[in-house]
C-alpha cells in the first residue's frame, strides 16, 4: 500500500511539473524550414557513462550525415544508441 501510494504521488508530481523547454512556445524567432540544411559529423567519439567508468559504450565511433538523409542506429540494449 505504501509503495502504491509513493508510485502514485511520483505520478502526479510528473503530470503537475512544467517542463524547463516548452515544445509548444510560439515564442522565439520562427525559422523557414525551406532554408534550412544539416550536416552532422562525429569523429572519433568516445563514451562512458559516469556511474560505470570502467564500460565503453561508444568507441570511437564515426559518423556522417549529410543533409537530406536518414539514419538508423541499430544495437543490442546498452551499447549506446541514445548516447549518441
Amino acid at each position: 500500500m505504501s509503495a502504491a501510494k509513493g508510485a502514485g504521488s511520483d505520478i502526479l508530481k510528473l503530470l503537475d511539473s512544467k517542463p524547463e523547454i516548452d515544445a509548444n512556445s510560439t515564442e522565439g524567432k520562427v525559422v523557414d524550414q525551406k532554408t534550412i540544411q544539416g550536416h552532422i559529423k562525429f569523429e572519433g567519439v568516445h563514451f562512458r557513462y559516469p556511474t560505470r567508468p570502467g564500460v565503453r559504450v561508444l568507441r570511437d565511433l564515426s559518423l556522417d550525415v549529410e543533409p537530406g538523409t536518414y539514419v538508423a542506429l541499430v544495437g543490442a540494449s546498452g551499447s549506446g544508441k541514445s548516447t549518441t
